[in-house]
C-alpha cells in the first residue's frame, strides 16, 4: 500500500511540476536533446555502441539494432551502422506494427 501511495505521489508531483514548466519548457527541452543528438561526437558513440551491439547479437538482429539507432538518431542511423543484412536474405519479414514475424 506504501508503495502505491509513494507511486500517486510522486505522479501528483510529476504532474504539477510539468504543468507549471508549460510548453516553453518542454520545446527547451526538446531543442536542447536534438541539437546534442545532433554532435558528431556523440553520433559516433552512438555508431561505436551499435556495432558492439552487433557484435554480440546474430544478424538476424541487425536489422532491430538499425532501426533503434535510427530512433535515437532522429531518423538516419549513422553510415557505418548501415550494413546489416536485408531481410530477404536472412529470413527474418518485419510486420507493419514494427514486429519481426
Amino acid at each position: 500500500m506504501l508503495n502505491k501511495l509513494s507511486f500517486l505521489a510522486g505522479v501528483g508531483a510529476g504532474y504539477v511540476l510539468g504543468a507549471r514548466g508549460g510548453r516553453g519548457q518542454y520545446d527547451a527541452l526538446v531543442q536542447r536533446s536534438t541539437s546534442a543528438l545532433q554532435n558528431p561526437s556523440v553520433q559516433s558513440k552512438i555508431a561505436e555502441a551499435a556495432q558492439a551491439v552487433k557484435a554480440q547479437t546474430p544478424p538476424q538482429a541487425h536489422g532491430l539494432v538499425d532501426k533503434a539507432v535510427g530512433a535515437v538518431s532522429g531518423g538516419t542511423a549513422p553510415a557505418s551502422t548501415s550494413t546489416s543484412p536485408s531481410a530477404s536474405t536472412t529470413g527474418v519479414t518485419p510486420t507493419t506494427d514494427g514486429r519481426i514475424g
